[in-house]
């Protein structure tokens, strides 16, 4: 999580855009069982709405780069 944090300032300092959300797992053994499937019940909702949030910025970013192309 804290590498998370420094990344999103350093990224940001190379024009890159993250989303407002982070989905931390610190424990993956304890959130994940062997098969894949979440133990831990903030799993699911919490990737739903980081996917959602990437998917609304991907959407953002392609539309934009339609209407206004890419800045040379």
């Amino acid at each position: 999580m804290r590498a998370a944090m420094q990344l999103r300032c350093f990224l940001g300092e190379l024009g890159c855009i993250s989303v407002g959300n982070i989905f931390g797992v610190p424990f993956v053994n304890k959130a994940l069982g062997e098969d894949g499937q979440p133990i831990d019940e903030h799993m699911v909702p919490g990737a739903k709405k980081i996917i959602a949030q990437l998917d609304w910025h991907a959407h953002a970013m392609r539309n934009h780069r339609l209407k206004h192309g890419i800045p040379s």
